[in-house]
């Protein structure tokens, strides 16, 4: 719907457009969006609640004030944003876009490289130093020319006519504006940057809140250390400190398991050995073994091998409900030409995967825990073929 005028703000320099009501005799319109048309032109996007609207009837505008404040403390945020930005981290700080919505922004900027934990903590302060000051905002209309020669700061890339508004909020911020803005920084409330990101080569996002929805934050942030201080049974300001002494005491105890299961691991070593099967001369260990992960895997293997001196060892275990293979094979074998790559790659193909390695260490990955005692039971078919082909070769 077009107006002859309006009070409505359209969607614009990356500020949501307003909403609210659109009245009349016999009508009632619900208005969701306002864009700009044809240059100066402004739409309204209304749904409507009751009646209809006829040409040149006389209606009544009326805007959600709420929504609107709470956009404005948003946008004046903005504008409070780059200037620490500035300050914290350099003049070459530019903005590259944004979105102002009710009480939360987006703000893009370029930079090269990630904000440090301190200098987003001393832009948040920055910010809200200035909110606590109090300035007053004001705008005033006047040439580009002026407005430069003011030290007013214009968007990068920016198309501007002759005559410019300008925006300022006391002596720290002059930027060139055109949307809606709070009469008094102080009006902005608490200001929180809740993330900082890098979307392209760069060029890095802020995301804050501003007013009721920084407040609502806070305080889902103290009913959320409140119920851990409850579950921990201790007043919130020991929480920290308490949680800090149960990581410690686990992780301590971690180690113990670990340190108890390398023990176990030792232990089965000497029997991995005695129960080392014989093809041609060359001892072949096949078992399955318990393992947390790949690594622990490998360090039981390096550890048969270690005893074992020489021969073939083929390792497996359950992780994850996902097979784990090690294959080693000591260097005189690897002189014979038995091949650990080769070897790993077969037995897990029984397991539903695959992989493959160097001739002295290999490993890989199967998909079916219940075929893995099947697979490691044709490890020492496998050795008597590579065995075999190496004797046809010669």
């Amino acid at each position: 719907m077009l107006l002859d005028q309006t009070v409505f703000y359209a969607e614009s320099g990356g500020q949501v457009a307003d909403s609210g009501e659109v009245n009349g005799e016999g009508v009632r319109l619900k208005v969701n969006k306002v864009s700009k048309v044809a240059g100066d032109k402004i739409l309204h996007h209304c749904s409507v609640l009751e009646g209809s609207v006829q040409l040149g009837q006389d209606l009544i505008l009326q805007i959600d004030t709420e929504r609107r404040l709470a956009v404005q403390r948003a946008h004046s945020a903005t504008h409070l944003v780059h200037k620490a930005l500035q300050t914290v981290l350099g003049q070459h700080v530019h903005q590259a876009g944004s979105l102002v919505e009710a009480d939360h922004l987006r703000f893009d900027f370029s930079h090269f490289s990630p904000l440090t934990e301190a200098e987003i903590r001393r832009v948040e302060y920055l910010v809200n130093q200035q909110t606590l000051a109090g300035y007053t905002v004001s705008a005033e209309e006047m040439s580009l020319e002026a407005a430069k020669e003011k030290g007013a700061t214009a968007l990068f890339g920016e198309k501007y006519g002759n005559v410019v508004r300008v925006v300022s909020m006391g002596d720290y911020s002059m930027e060139l504006c055109g949307g809606t803005h709070v009469a008094n920084v102080g009006m902005i409330g608490q200001f929180r940057l809740l993330a900082e990101s890098g979307i392209g080569a760069g060029l890095r996002r802020l995301e804050a809140i501003t007013g009721e929805a920084s407040y609502k934050h806070a305080l889902e942030q103290e009913e959320r250390l409140g119920r851990i201080a409850a579950l921990l049974k201790v007043n919130p300001e020991d929480a920290p400190r308490l949680i800090e002494t149960t990581l410690d005491m686990l992780r301590s105890a971690q180690r113990e398991v670990e340190s108890l299961l390398a023990r176990q691991a030792a232990q089965e070593v000497d029997s991995f050995l005695d129960d080392a099967a014989i093809v041609d001369g060359v001892r072949i260990i096949a078992r399955q073994v318990t393992a947390k992960d790949m690594d622990s895997l490998r360090q039981i293997a390096d550890t048969v091998k270690d005893k074992l001196q020489s021969g073939v060892i083929v390792l497996g275990a359950v992780v994850d409900d996902k097979v784990n293979l090690v294959s080693m094979v000591t260097d005189d074998l690897v002189k014979l030409k038995l091949h650990a790559g080769n070897l790993i790659k077969e037995v897990a193909k029984l397991t539903g995967g695959g992989g493959g390695g160097r001739p002295n260490m290999a490993q890989a990955g199967g998909k079916d825990p219940s075929k893995l005692a099947e697979a490691l039971a044709q490890v020492v078919k496998f050795v008597e073929q590579q065995q075999a082909g190496k004797a046809r070769k010669q």
